[in-house]
């Protein structure tokens, strides 16, 4: 396995559309998998959707799935970091991503090349973990990440791997300064 993708639903992004939003769209009430832009999407969504919301699993099988308040721990970092060969690992909208799981992950998953953590609760010691120990990032993807400031993209510029960097997305992360991103751009050319 070279990729794992393990997606949540994206609250700016219409789950059958595609539209996006500044906002929040309104999600699924039942099972909270998908975000809808209105009503008509929804509608037209339901075909599909029916197979896995919680609408239709009364005994909360997947509700259980997805609590555990939404940690990245236990069985699934073990089942990640069981993946030694995993290029690509996508987490987005899912999980509070403590940075000691992403040094375990990265450790563990030393090839990899291209994260998503869109989403996700992820702070500059998760970033700086990365950075440190893995060889060649080229897409680093930590958008609406809440707890990132110009103190991980600092060390990122500083890492030999901010020349491997192809794609790197700090879009809506509210702690970043504009002299952090010109840093990482300078730092770049």
């Amino acid at each position: 396995l070279q990729e794992l993708v393990l997606k949540k639903r994206d609250p700016f992004r219409c789950s059958y559309c595609l539209r996006t939003s500044l906002c929040k769209w309104h999600k699924c009430e039942d099972c909270q998998l998908r975000s809808y832009c209105d009503r008509k999407c929804q509608s037209e969504d339901w075909w599909q959707h029916q197979y896995v919301c919680s609408y239709h699993d009364p005994n909360g099988v997947l509700q259980r799935l997805q609590s555990n308040n939404n940690q990245l721990n236990g069985g699934f970092l073990d089942t990640i970091c069981s993946f030694k060969n995993l290029i690509k690992l996508d987490l987005t909208w899912c999980y509070i991503v403590h940075h000691t799981a992403l040094k375990v992950i990265s450790l563990n998953c030393n090839k990899l090349k291209h994260i998503i953590l869109n989403g996700c609760d992820i702070n500059d010691q998760g970033i700086i973990e990365l950075v440190t120990n893995l060889n060649k990032i080229e897409t680093l993807h930590c958008r609406a990440a809440r707890y990132v400031t110009d103190r991980s993209l600092d060390v990122l510029c500083k890492s030999v791997n901010h020349k491997s960097i192809k794609d790197l997305d700090i879009s809506r992360c509210c702690l970043i300064t504009k002299e952090g991103c010109l840093g990482i751009i300078n730092s770049c050319k």
